[in-house]
């Protein structure tokens, strides 16, 4: 993390605009190139989220520019392909959504069935109480 990293101007408001991709943590704000100030990385480019805070920690999301992308990338692609991340993790979580409704429907069939299975053998523990008396009264 380029902590204490100056950031290179930028303008417009904190939501998405058409073709912008939405941060992938806070989900509030655009993701914004900016360059690292900081003696460790000096000039580096990296994308970080409108809303980072660097005191607050408001939100987390940082990012180095991958070096492929080199300075004749196209902007609107790595925010293309950072859109279809976020769209990817909302996809994944509306699937591990989905299949904790499964397992809580399994574990709630679970309970029924202990239930049932716990009644029965209390059945059958009666019945066989019954018997008994029914077997001793006889002899």
């Amino acid at each position: 993390m380029a902590t204490g990293s100056g950031a290179s101007s930028s303008t417009g408001s904190r939501g998405a605009r058409e073709g912008q991709a939405l941060c992938p943590f806070c989900h509030t704000a655009t993701v914004v190139e900016r360059t690292s100030r900081t003696t460790k990385n000096p000039d580096k480019p990296f994308y970080t989220c409108r809303n980072r805070d660097w005191g607050n920690g408001t939100c987390n999301f940082f990012m180095w520019k991958p070096e492929s992308a080199g300075d004749g990338m196209d902007g609107a692609a790595v925010m293309a392909a950072l859109k279809a991340l976020e769209n990817s993790l909302l996809n994944l979580n509306n699937v591990v959504v989905a299949q904790s409704t499964v397992v809580a429907r399994i574990a709630g069939e679970q309970i029924v069935v202990r239930m049932m299975v716990g009644a029965s053998v209390f059945v059958g523990v009666v019945c066989f109480l019954a018997l008994c008396m029914v077997l001793y009264k006889q002899a």
